[in-house]
């Protein structure tokens, strides 16, 4: 007799205890993956009728994140009904995340280790071994493709990310280790692909996390077959989420840009007054709802421009720069193409300019979701940015001040003195020229060439600029325009609101490991994927032909 879903969640939450002690983490998880199987079970585990035979879509996760779990298994749902067949490609194991997806009646697993050849692993590791013997340079470790897939930068990020130095020194023994190591996972991983993908023929590949190995092994082998390849991830705004189609060409773009043929038809569109939109986006920076999920401004006041000067030690009669660091272990090398070879070189560099021009004040704004991406990771140690900084230049001139990520104003309060701002490809290239702020790019894959940022083509050209950034001109009244335009399709059209089910990221010290809280607003499964807004996402999954779903435009 076929287990119930209760039986099934019970099954695979009592097989982890009997294997370990849980952490009280572990226990909140599965304290939670039960009281959400409780609820949703009875509604959502039946599979939704469908008269279509769709083929297999791939759900890529390898992650355990628990209330990504839910909200993947909800997209499923919507697939289902597409008349899609699902499939989990998962790490063996009982875990909340599996019992989030079996609550949802998704329980066909594909078990990576299963997929993978360990036979392979001695072959693998002598060909890497002959390649770093070689003693490449950087951009050819970067580069390192292995049948279809571009091994060096998902390796690479994987090892910046885990050592959260920013800064990648392979002469160190223990990150070549691991950079090594990474690489022979890598060809492993790309070999299990191309397996996976000949006996399952999927029609549809669903991507949350794409970037790292092994995910990104498996999403460049997916693009170089030409499969249907979709990423989804979390918005800005509560209750919903970004997603976008890639194909090969576009593998580098970052998932909350516009392909060229969007960029194209925004430009063309009729679109709602801008002010309204700039009302609303200082709004939300005001109340904390903007970028709720990462708990960034909540409680922290808007200081208007003198309070901040005051407080920053600005000179008044000077322009204002400031340098906007990414988080320097973050995706480090799979978006677009950098001027430098990481964001700790550019942050390093571009500081080093910063020194030598005292003509304007210089603001260094360490990137806020340092502070829930290291609670995230459990990370405790000395911030990158202050060991790299420190290791490289010192102490700082007097024109040059640090914003730390946990600074006890709102972002928003930036707004009223940057006059310039520099970044790679950071979300203020696309914000700060909305209100006529001028934007240094180091980098591609979101923005620049767009016609509202100031883009170098070497780092000689950007680092001169910085020397004399006060002697840039300034925005001109189209390209604010522009950048408005640009922003509102971004930031107003790409996210889909979702009503049939809501995310909430709610202020205040709730674990991260929980975020967001999923409830579903449905009583019976047919009701539930026939949804408008289930309905809009899986229509255009289902539509090759259409790269970015606009989830603000009227259906």
């Amino acid at each position: 007799m076929k287990p119930t879903l209760r039986q099934t969640v019970r099954r695979l939450a009592g097989a982890l205890g009997v294997k370990r002690p849980l952490t009280a983490e572990q226990r909140e998880q599965w304290d939670d993956v039960r009281a959400f199987a409780t609820r949703v079970g009875p509604v959502l585990g039946a599979t939704p009728r469908s008269n279509h035979d769709r083929g297999v879509a791939i759900i890529v996760a390898l992650h355990t994140h628990l209330p990504t779990a839910k909200t993947e298994g909800l997209l499923c749902k919507a697939l289902q009904a597409r008349g899609l067949r699902i499939k989990l490609l998962m790490p063996p194991g009982d875990c909340p995340a599996r019992a989030a997806y079996a609550a949802l009646g998704l329980t066909d697993v594909i078990d990576w280790e299963s997929i993978q050849d360990e036979a392979r692993r001695p072959a693998h590791a002598e060909t890497v071994d002959a390649f770093l013997a070689k003693q490449p340079a950087f951009d050819a470790m970067l580069g390192y493709t292995y049948r279809d897939s571009v091994l060096g930068e998902h390796a690479l990020s994987w090892v910046v990310r885990r050592q959260h130095a920013g800064d990648i020194d392979l002469d160190r023994p223990e990150t070549r280790r691991l950079f090594r190591d990474a690489l022979v996972d890598g060809m492993l991983a790309t070999d299990a692909a191309h397996r996976l993908y000949d006996e399952a023929a999927p029609s549809l590949v669903l991507f949350c996390e794409r970037g790292y190995t092994p995910f990104g092994d498996l999403f460049d082998v997916a693009l170089a077959r030409g499969l249907n390849v979709v990423q989804w991830l979390g918005s800005h705004i509560d209750h919903a989420l970004h997603f976008k189609r890639y194909t090969y060409d576009t593998r580098t773009a970052h998932p909350i840009s516009l392909h060229p043929a969007t960029w194209d038809a925004v430009r063309r569109m009729d679109l709602p007054n801008d002010e309204a939109f700039l009302d609303d986006y200082r709004a939300k920076y005001a109340t904390g709802d903007y970028n709720r999920r990462h708990n960034l401004q909540a409680g922290k006041p808007i200081l208007g421009r003198e309070a901040l000067m005051d407080k920053l030690g600005l000179d008044p009669a000077k322009k204002t720069a400031v340098i906007f660091s990414h988080i320097l272990w973050d995706a480090t090398f799979f978006y677009g193409k950098g001027l430098f070879p990481d964001y700790a070189q550019w942050l390093v560099e571009t500081v080093r300019a910063a020194c030598g021009n005292d003509r304007v004040n210089w603001l260094v704004k360490l990137h806020p979701v340092n502070v829930w991406r290291l609670g995230l990771d459990g990370y405790t140690g000395e911030l990158a940015e202050h060991a790299l900084l420190r290791e490289h230049l010192g102490a700082l001139p007097s024109h040059i001040k640090l914003v730390e990520p946990d600074a006890a104003f709102n972002t928003a309060s930036l707004w009223g003195v940057v006059d310039y701002a520099l970044t790679v490809r950071g979300t203020v290239g696309m914000e700060l020229p909305m209100f006529g702020a001028t934007v240094l790019t180091a980098g591609t894959g979101r923005y620049a060439g767009l016609g509202f940022t100031v883009d170098s083509d070497t780092r000689e050209q950007y680092l001169a600029r910085v020397a004399s950034v006060q002697d840039l001109p300034r925005m001109t009244d189209e390209q604010v325009a522009l950048a408005r335009r640009h922003a509102q399709a971004v930031l107003g059209l790409r996210p889909l609101a979702f009503t049939s089910f809501t995310l909430a990221y709610p202020h205040g010290d709730v674990p991260t490991h929980l975020h967001p809280a999923v409830t579903v607003h449905a009583d019976d499964v047919e009701a539930f994927v026939n949804a408008p807004d289930l309905q809009r996402f899986s229509a255009w999954a289902a539509d090759r032909d259409t790269p970015d779903l606009l989830g603000g435009l009227d259906a």
